[in-house]
């Protein structure tokens, strides 16, 4: 059996969630095993709990009840040591739009991998490119790339820290046949490296690159498991569409069915081969170094923001000018206001430009998190630009005004203290 995967026991998992004082069932007693260096789909019609079932096996959530161990680690309980052991693809890509896949990459690495040169961040990030076959479009913008290079950088940045467990939430979706094939084709090659990869999948053109699938009913509950060439007399079907069919009219009789066979084809937990110590994650300054450059990067790529954010202090300081008089300081009353519209100024410019950020990167953090990302690293990063920023723009706005007025505000505190 190869190290370089681990294996994942599911034991007893379920999910409820209470919606409007009535309790919803989302996972079912979920019991399986998937061995290491296995390929394993999990497909099932909408709302079968694919999703919640991946969240559950990333750490993203905990279930209702039951236990996750990952190559024989409870998972809730290992949950800091295993982050960035474990790789999770989100069905949304979850990348900074406005980097090139180059530079996005880079930093992730930076961010993931303590200790790392810049000639073993070159070499790594070469490395992947060529394996998913994204280099010659390693200086394009992520958002400019294609729906399959995007899915494929998603799986790049994952690969970057060397995860033994990868976790895809729907790789394939909305992407045309040929890209999907070579999609799964791709995975299937990571997973004969040795790599546990398991995915959801919406279409089923390409299972049978699988070594297993898991086929999910109403409620979250498993009525198969196993072979994909097997599948069929399984359901006594000839086309793999119809078991949707046969599972939305009664899922509870082959959900039995596969609890009975399961108690002897599942495998007994085993002991872990996994050393746990404390996880070598990067440092708190190695990664607020990172992530400053970083978003400096995409403030540098965002050219609308950047004229935003560069020109909206002095339009603020011409506004003002505008609307005040050369001499509106020698009157306490104008004087006021004058102070009034630098206190407006001052609070829109701080709200517009930070308003926005921890929102729109919520799941990019949450991502990141899971990954290692030092929290407080990501606050003290957005406060180190911004602040750098919000001094420029009072300074422009400030000097602007300061130049308009006449007498200038010394002038009139030296006439008034003599």
């Amino acid at each position: 059996m190869n190290d370089n995967g681990y294996s994942v026991k599911i034991d007893e998992i379920s999910q409820s969630v209470v919606i409007r004082n009535k309790t919803k069932k989302i996972l079912s007693d979920l019991t399986l095993t998937v061995n290491k260096g296995e390929f394993v789909a999990i497909v099932g019609c909408s709302g079968a709990g694919k999703t919640t079932l991946m969240n559950i096996l990333s750490g993203y959530n905990k279930p209702s009840k039951g236990h996750v161990y990952i190559d024989g680690l409870d998972l809730f309980e290992n949950e800091d040591y295993l982050k960035g052991k474990i790789a999770y693809v989100p069905q949304q890509e979850i990348l900074d739009q406005t980097l090139t896949l180059q530079k996005s990459l880079e930093y992730s690495l930076e961010l993931r991998v303590k200790n790392v040169s810049k000639k073993e961040i070159v070499t790594t990030v070469n490395h992947v490119l060529k394996i998913l076959e994204l280099s010659h479009v390693r200086n394009s913008l992520i958002k400019n790339l294609s729906g399959g290079e995007k899915k494929r950088a998603s799986i790049a940045t994952e690969m970057l820290s060397d995860p033994n467990l990868f976790l895809l939430d729907e790789p394939t979706s909305g992407l045309d046949a040929n890209i999907e094939k070579k999609i799964m084709k791709k995975l299937r090659e990571i997973a004969d490296t040795g790599k546990t990869i398991i995915i959801t999948a919406h279409t089923v053109s390409n299972l049978n690159l699988c070594d297993r699938v898991i086929f999910m009913g109403k409620e979250g509950k498993i009525c198969y498991y196993g072979p994909y060439k097997d599948i069929f007399n399984y359901f006594n079907v000839d086309e793999f569409v119809d078991i949707y069919d046969i599972l939305k009219e009664d899922t509870n009789t082959w959900y039995k069915k596969y609890r009975n066979n399961s108690k002897n084809g599942i495998s007994d937990l085993e002991n872990s081969s996994i050393k746990v110590g404390k996880a070598a994650r990067v440092g708190f300054i190695s990664q607020t170094k990172t992530l400053v450059k970083r978003y400096i990067s995409s403030l540098k790529n965002n050219k609308f923001m950047m004229v935003l954010l560069l020109g909206q202090s002095i339009l603020m300081g011409l506004l003002i000018c505008v609307a005040t008089e050369k001499n509106c300081l020698s009157n306490p009353v104008t004087a006021s206001m004058v102070c009034v519209a630098f206190t407006m100024a001052a609070s829109w410019l701080g709200l517009f430009n930070t308003i926005q950020e921890i929102v729109k990167e919520r799941e990019m953090l949450k991502k990141e998190y899971m990954s290692g990302l030092n929290f407080t690293s990501y606050m003290f990063s957005k406060i180190i630009v911004f602040s750098v920023l919000s001094m420029y723009q009072a300074i422009t706005c400030v000097s602007i005004v300061y130049f308009h007025l006449d007498p200038r505000p010394e002038e009139i505190l030296l006439t008034n203290t003599v």
